[in-house]
């Protein structure tokens, strides 16, 4: 059996399913099958759609020093 590609406890939602798209007016969602729905929400049609998920960004370490930035 093949390895899943995506993690499988990614937390079902609208704002993620490939049905729905997002509101102009508000921040609901638009589902196909539900219609307007809160972002957070989710149906039995819901299908993940990777490319609506945004990844956290990352901090970065503020504690430069003048090694940091030489090639030496």
């Amino acid at each position: 059996m093949a390895k899943p590609i995506f993690n499988k406890k990614i937390h079902k939602a609208c704002k993620y399913c490939e049905h729905s798209s997002p509101s102009s007016f508000n921040d609901e969602m638009i589902c196909r099958h539900k219609g307007v729905t809160e972002p957070d929400d989710h149906c039995l049609k819901y299908r993940y759609d990777p490319f609506k998920r945004v990844p956290a960004k990352q901090t970065l370490d503020k504690n430069y020093t003048k090694e940091d930035f030489s090639i030496d």
